[in-house]
């Protein structure tokens, strides 16, 4: 989702966009969008609401204008200032990584219908990523470093030691001899302690 509050009065910009956009609107490139409008009378007397488009759609992009004082009013007994919202939801797959980390362009590319948009915005592309942003390079992990961290992180290899332990004096080098058969190594019957 991406929103953006203008501090302005919504019934004027809600009277406006009714008057635009009666029964459809299009976001960005996507097909026409239906529209509804809900209206109420302020205690000023104006008219004020929400307009959706393309409400309980499954629409890549649906939108929604509200009169947020009105809102804030209603169901949180909260005075703020003159503020419309306007709210785009963009369903899966449109949207980016880099879309979250700043929605300017994405949100702007598809509301430039209801609100003329700033001016210098870098144009939105599709599924484009940034370089600068997103790219990582797995750094090259030694093989002796990774085994030294498998060895130190094996819950088996910490289960074999315990079941060996329960063999008794003999078990750890019972596990070793098995260990060395596996890695095709001799083993000598070296007697080995315990360090820890």
């Amino acid at each position: 989702d991406g929103a953006v509050d203008f501090l302005k009065d919504a019934a004027p910009i809600l009277k406006r966009l009714a008057s635009r956009f009666p029964r459809d609107i299009s976001l960005g490139r996507q097909r026409s969008l239906r529209t509804q409008f809900l209206f109420s009378t302020r205690i000023d007397g104006l008219l004020s609401g929400t307009m959706y488009a393309g409400h309980r759609s499954k629409a890549r992009v649906t939108a929604r204008v509200y009169d947020k004082s009105l809102e804030a009013l209603e169901k949180r007994n909260l005075i703020i200032l003159p503020t419309t919202r306007c709210e785009l939801t963009f369903r899966e797959g449109i949207a980016t990584l880099r879309d979250a980390l700043d929605p300017t362009s994405i949100f702007w590319s598809h509301a430039f219908n209801l609100f003329s948009a700033p001016s210098g915005l870098i144009p939105w592309v599709e599924g484009a990523a940034d370089d600068y942003c997103w790219s990582y390079s797995r750094p090259e992990v030694l093989p002796a470093v990774a085994l030294d961290k498998r060895v130190a992180f094996s819950s088996e290899l910490a289960m074999m030691i315990e079941l060996a332990d329960k063999l008794g004096v003999e078990g750890r080098n019972h596990l070793m001899h098995r260990l060395c058969q596996r890695l095709g190594v001799e083993h000598k019957g070296t007697y080995f302690s315990r360090t820890g």
